[in-house]
């Protein structure tokens, strides 16, 4: 790749020249040693000593996502003894890693991307220190995949036609040039990167405990010299105070799945999630308590066409129809987008940027209502019915009347402005030029006559960017700029971005500010300073490295004659099947041990053991849309029928 790695880690250099004097005073190396042990030779003590702790380890990363994975793996890299630990079950950890495009954004010229990056944030604040950090490790992130991850089949995406909209974002901004974009193994969309990144993790359990269903609660500071020194963590429905020697890495993600956040931060009351669904906010309310500075708490991403909006779905719940599609069937013809009251305000057919629109010069996100609809006529909604995209659930959905003037009355909109709308809409499409949005004359079709057809959509959110704001240390700074001792974020909690999103730059910074973030984090600190304000507490350490973890072992079960296990490794992790199989014949497969998504690989996972069971074989078709379901299951039933002998 043109880029030496001989020396250890491509952020080394990077790291220490941003760091302060006052900051390199604080490493060294590691050590177990509690505060209260060097104290206790003294006689005096120090605030952690009030605290009853029920655990104790080196550095606590609170998110298990693809910044979290990087910053446990470089932390227990120094040498760290890590705790990671994460709000989802097992299987479901991952945050909007999991479900994203799997690229990654670099450049080949650090000078272009920094004012590429600076251009980006449109005039709104940004910290030139970490921006500089960033785009110098982005030359570097191929190579630096290649060398730590071993991602041999690593593929560069610029000038390919399928994602040029993306690469650049922003072509007409400075610095553009320079963009590319990458995935692990030439896809995309198939969890690749999010596998990648995992897998060092479980390659570390020596060093790295795992905990699922343990969201963080707090963060415990002391009083007097602010210094982070555990998390108190809801560890399966109890909560226990965790000690952190050296560091908290916080990369538990945005709040999108927070209603009360996104309604006081973006001004969205209704909405739908694309990704995960439990990124809550919690970093950003443990950050306040300790009087983190926030920023980035208005921007927010969404996808593809209709301004970003989908197809409603209940609160809470994921959009359908995955990242990139709003409302199959509606790219062109005779349909309009509009509002509550049934006023159009977006150009239904344009390729967004991140949910983006362009306005007056500039993108921006567009503010949906509470009730949004697309509007269409019986010819359009013939088409899509033709095309087979009225699936079961839009036909639930969609509300149906003979006339503009009774979807107006059935749905709540106001008649007169939904006829003045489509009289207007229809002028555009005749005459080949939109005067109000700009849609483009060979997608507009004038509405006929009724029956007419609304689908109710919502604003979809892809992920946030707002959180406690962080240096080019990965350290969280407070609201007087310091750093707070100990505090450390990386992901989409506080994401870089202030106005403009280049794609695939989140997962960028996951590895990024991962890697500094655990490497800082891990690093031994100063001895806390003498408190006396409480009595000393005797601590009982039930969790220490190698007490507890959650990492999955291989599962064993029960066989009895003719019946065989085999694994195969799903977006969930392990996949394990039993197979009853005598004299050449398949009897029956049992899937004993998955944890992949219910509504996509366990949907398929529901079909495939009858389909080895017809075919009489393993070389059976992969599911639509779960793929990487259906290879893990053929993958398991293979190594089943191979202890079989077939």
């Amino acid at each position: 790749m043109g880029t030496d790695l001989s020396r250890r880690g491509f952020l080394k250099g990077a790291a220490a020249g941003v760091l302060g004097t006052a900051s390199m005073s604080l490493l060294g190396g590691c050590a177990p040693q509690t505060g209260g042990q060097a104290a206790a030779a003294s006689g005096s003590y120090t605030y952690a000593d009030t605290i009853e702790w029920q655990g104790e380890y080196d550095v606590l990363v609170m998110g298990f996502g693809g910044a979290g994975a990087v910053a446990a793996h470089f932390a227990a890299k120094e040498g760290a003894e890590v705790l990671l630990f994460d709000a989802a079950p097992e299987g479901h950890e991952g945050g909007n890693t999991r479900y994203c495009g799997q690229f990654v954004v670099f450049g080949d010229d650090q000078s272009k991307l920094l004012t590429y990056y600076k251009a980006l944030a449109g005039g709104m604040e940004y910290d030139e220190e970490l921006l500089s950090a960033f785009t110098k490790a982005q030359v570097e992130l191929p190579a630096f995949m290649i060398e730590e991850y071993g991602t041999t089949g690593l593929t560069k995406f610029r000038g390919v036609p399928a994602v040029a909209w993306a690469i650049p974002e922003f072509p007409e901004l400075e610095g553009s040039d320079t963009i590319d974009s990458f995935s692990v193994n030439g896809k995309s969309s198939d969890s690749a990167l999010w596998q990648t990144l995992r897998g060092k993790v479980y390659e570390n359990t020596d060093k790295i405990d795992i905990w699922y269903e343990s969201p963080g609660i707090a963060l415990i500071q002391d009083p007097e010299s602010k210094t982070i020194l555990g998390v108190t963590i809801n560890r399966k429905g109890a909560d226990v105070h965790v000690r952190a020697r050296n560091g908290v890495v916080m990369t538990c993600g945005g709040f999108e799945n927070n209603p009360r956040m996104v309604s006081d931060y973006l001004g969205v009351a209704r909405y739908n999630p694309i990704g995960t669904l439990y990124n809550r906010g919690d970093g950003i309310a443990m950050g306040l308590a300790v009087n983190a500075d926030l920023w980035h708490m208005s921007c927010y991403e969404g996808i593809a066409s209709l301004g970003g909006a989908g197809l409603e779905m209940e609160m809470g719940e994921r959009s359908p129809y995955g990242a990139k599609i709003g409302l199959p069937g509606c790219a062109s013809g005779s349909f309009v987008l509009v509002g509550g009251n049934g006023s159009r305000y977006v150009n239904e057919t344009e390729t967004t940027r991140h949910g983006h629109v362009a306005r007056s010069g500039e993108w921006v996100i567009p503010q949906h209502t509470n009730r949004n609809f697309v509007v269409t006529d019986q010819a359009q909604y013939d088409q899509m019915t033709e095309a087979g995209v009225v699936d079961d659930f839009m036909s639930s959905k969609v509300v149906q009347a003979d006339s503009l003037e009774a979807l107006a009355e059935a749905t709540g909109m106001h008649a007169d402005v939904l006829a003045r709308t489509v009289e207007k809409f229809n002028r555009y499409a005749e005459q080949g030029d939109d005067e109000e949005f700009g849609r483009a004359a060979d997608t507009m079709r004038a509405l006929g006559a009724g029956p007419y057809y609304a689908f109710p959509l919502v604003a979809r959110i892809l992920n946030t960017q707002g959180g406690p704001r962080r240096n080019a240390n990965a350290e969280v700074l407070d609201t007087d700029g310091n750093p707070i001792p100990h505090l450390y974020s990386a992901g989409e909690l506080g994401g870089l971005t202030a106005k403009n999103y280049q794609g695939a730059t989140n997962m960028a910074e996951c590895i990024v500010f991962g890697k500094i973030a655990g490497e800082n984090a891990a690093r031994r600190k100063d001895e806390l300073a003498a408190y006396a304000a409480r009595e000393q507490a005797k601590s009982t350490l039930t969790y220490t490295l190698g007490a507890e973890t959650d990492a999955s072992a291989t599962a064993t079960f029960e066989t009895g004659e003719h019946e065989y296990l085999g694994t195969g490794e799903g977006i969930g992790g392990e996949l394990v099947v039993k197979v009853k199989a005598d004299a050449g014949t398949i009897e029956a497969v049992e899937i004993m041990k998955q944890n992949e998504t219910p509504d996509i690989g366990g949907k398929a996972l529901a079909d495939l053991p009858q389909r080895v069971l017809d075919a009489q074989s393993a070389k059976i078709d992969v599911v639509s849309g779960a793929t990487v379901t259906s290879k893990a299951f053929i993958a398991a039933v293979e190594a089943a029928l191979s202890e079989a002998g077939m």
